[in-house]
């Protein structure tokens, strides 16, 4: 009862939200406030610098999440030829690099974005000609694939990518657009550059991503995709490492790099998990977006001064007296203790073998690296759930994390990690090896696992 009547309290609260004076550098309001999290929507008063944040009076800053925008219209020039077969970044090919950051700038973009891909190899072909459909999108990338092996008909076709992507903005109606290549580069390529910057639209945003260690080396020629970016005047973007540790921060970087090349003309919304609101007067700054946005506003107490806190609190104490009447009727407590056994009986089950005796004297941490954050999580319980839902025990805010993304379980002395069935998989050791869904799989302190290749997780004993 206690806690059904605290739910009632913050939820009347925030319905009297009153927002206060709005910054004077850049338009900024209010959209909702509750359950841990904040809605806003603002007008940037710059460029997108990279991953926006919300800071909420002095508390450490927070990632926003960018749930609307205007509509802009994004090219995705992606290279299949036979030098993408090659090792990329460890345990991947550049293929599947490019299809990771691809992905990346299709969830980063705004809704109604509209979406083409362009794939190249002797040939620039249209994959997927612009559309909103995120889905088939999203599709089209995970569908690329080198091309069988024939004889060459011509010069590497990375110009004609570009020029055809640049086409297929120009028919679509929007006014911010970009152009993203994911390339390997060839030996001697040359390109003439300076005709195609003629041909592209000189508000066009240009990036080339450079794949694989030979693809940023500098040839006497200049044609090195580095010197043809630099000759574009388009920004390149180097993805390679041959170090597991570093591809976190090395995604994490891609990932903001990519997103600064989307620039929404119009307000964006944001939602941010801000934990409790307490009572009183708040300021949030919303930073990333030109010119920090700042906005005061207050959350009121109980008090309910106006008609419609009078209906609230009508309605709350008619929910109250429901609530209690079904308390105790007759078997109400018999059933209410069936349910919570049942509950409990459910989050115990677990698809690896149960142990019996306490829990083992062993202090274990869970070490997280998201890019440049780090948290720390004690291992207290019997059995953690890792995901992006903040009801997980280690919970991690990246959009590469699945709502419930695995189970990290104690089985005696030891402890297993079970992925469940998560969308961007779960891959353990060195040689990021990927985990079988629902599987359990000893995981040892010191064992590097990768949560979608971009969240890196370590499990740590004692005072390690």
């Amino acid at each position: 009862m206690l806690a059904l009547f605290r739910a009632a309290v913050l939820v009347i609260s925030l319905v009297l939200l009153t927002p206060g004076p709005l910054s004077a550098q850049a338009p900024i309001r209010l959209v909702e406030a509750g359950d841990g999290h904040l809605t806003v929507e603002l007008t940037c008063s710059g460029r997108v610098s990279g991953p926006l944040s919300v800071i909420l009076d002095d508390r450490p800053p927070v990632p926003a999440t960018v749930l609307a925008g205007a509509a802009q219209a994004l090219v995705l020039v992606v290279d299949v030829s036979p030098a993408m077969g090659a090792a990329g970044t460890p345990h991947s090919t550049r293929l599947a690099d490019a299809a990771l950051g691809a992905r990346m700038l299709l969830e980063r973009a705004p809704a109604g974005t509209p979406v083409a891909v362009v794939s190249f190899d002797r040939v620039a072909r249209t994959v997927l000609p612009p559309t909103v459909d995120r889905a088939a999108a999203l599709a089209a990338v995970a569908a690329l694939a080198i091309p069988p092996a024939e004889e060459p008909a011509g010069p590497y076709a990375l110009a004609e990518g570009l020029r055809l992507g640049a086409a297929l903005l120009a028919a679509t109606p929007t006014r911010e657009q970009a152009l993203v290549a994911f390339a390997a580069g060839v030996p001697g390529l040359a390109i003439d550059t300076a005709a195609l910057r003629a041909e592209l639209a000189p508000t066009l945003s240009v990036a080339i991503v450079g794949l694989g260690a030979d693809a940023t080396g500098a040839s006497a020629d200049g044609g090195s995709l580095v010197a043809i970016a630099s000759n574009l005047g388009a920004a390149y973007i180097p993805f390679h490492t041959t170090d597991l540790h570093d591809l976190p921060a090395l995604a994490a970087e891609l990932e903001r790099r990519v997103a600064a090349l989307l620039t929404p003309e119009g307000p964006l919304r944001l939602r941010a998990k801000i934990g409790e609101l307490t009572r009183g007067p708040h300021r949030l700054t919303v930073s990333g977006c030109g010119a920090p946005a700042t906005l005061d506003f207050a959350v009121p107490g109980v008090a309910l001064p106006s008609a419609m806190g009078a209906v609230l609190a009508v309605g709350f104490v008619a929910a109250l007296g429901l609530a209690w009447w079904r308390v105790r009727r007759p078997g109400a407590a018999m059933v209410a203790r069936s349910e919570t056994a049942r509950r409990k009986q459910a989050v115990d089950v677990t698809t690896a073998r149960r142990a019996s005796g306490q829990h083992p004297g062993q202090e274990l941490r869970v070490i997280v690296w998201d890019g440049a954050r780090r948290g720390v999580y004690p291992l207290a319980r019997r059995q953690s759930l890792v995901g992006r839902d903040p009801a997980c025990e280690i919970s991690i805010d990246s959009e590469w994390v699945s709502g419930l993304h695995a189970r990290l379980t104690r089985v005696g002395d030891q402890l297993e990690i079970t992925d469940l069935e998560s969308t961007n998989g779960t891959f353990i050791g060195e040689e990021a090896r990927p985990l079988r869904p629902g599987v359990p799989e000893p995981l040892a302190p010191g064992v590097p696992v990768l949560l979608g290749r971009t969240v890196r997780l370590e499990l740590r004993s004692g005072g390690e």
